[in-house]
């Protein structure tokens, strides 16, 4: 039998904690609900959570090895569709789109002269699978790559240089890499104010690699364009 979530919406832990004692599954296919140690003691059958993307930090991994339950994703299935959302938002961002649109629809017709992403200097945060997609269709553009990543030392399409190199010298930050402990809010406040004036920043990865705050901060004083 297979039991669909009709919510259709992200299932709080109450909601996933009442499907687990009325339905008691032997398998989950997971979005991005939590997957506590009190739900997965609570599902007695319960021997496979296959995760529907490629971050898995909201199940409990220490609890499920315990119970011997084994967790699996579907590595690189998203990596095309999220690479092109974030060269869709680079190209909104640099063509201003948004702007534009907002203008059109309120009846201004005022000219408005944008930018080109041609002879940009993009730094990219993450260079594995995600990465190396972003940097690949970016490549097209005739713009500068440069990346950052602790475990890439050389790439078939950026640069690699440091993270302060990167920060200082990036016209466009896009961010591809998975949340860890070593990386939670990887830029912030100090990040930000080296940045460029009117820096663009494109995060399709998990919101706590940026500190929304100083994000927000950054939004306000005008440091960070979009």
């Amino acid at each position: 039998e297979l039991i669909r979530n009709v919510q259709r919406k992200i299932l709080s832990e109450k909601d996933v904690e009442e499907l687990m004692r009325k339905h008691n599954p032997v398998g989950i296919i997971a979005g991005i609900e939590p997957l506590t140690q009190s739900i997965l003691e609570s599902a007695s059958r319960l021997k496979v959570i296959s995760r529907c993307g490629i971050d898995i930090e909201t199940i409990d991994h220490k609890a499920a090895k315990k119970l011997g339950i084994l967790v699996t994703r579907t590595h690189h299935k998203p990596d095309v569709p999220v690479a092109e959302l974030s060269i869709a938002m680079i190209l909104s961002l640099v063509r201003k789109l948004g702007t534009l649109d907002k203008m059109v629809r309120t009846n201004q017709w005022e000219r408005r002269v944008t930018g080109l992403l041609r002879g940009k200097m993009v730094g990219v945060i993450g260079c594995e699978i995600l990465g190396t997609r972003v940097s690949s269709l970016l490549s097209a553009f005739e713009c500068g790559l440069m990346g950052y990543d602790p475990g890439v030392h050389a790439h078939d399409f950026c640069e690699m240089v440091s993270l302060d190199f990167l920060i200082r010298n990036s016209d466009i930050i896009t961010l591809n890499m998975p949340l860890r402990e070593e990386n939670y809010h990887l830029i912030g406040d100090k990040q930000i104010e080296m940045m460029k004036e009117g820096v663009i920043i494109v995060n399709t990865s998990r919101p706590g690699l940026i500190d929304e705050d100083a994000l927000v901060r950054g939004l306000e004083s005008g440091k960070v364009e979009g």
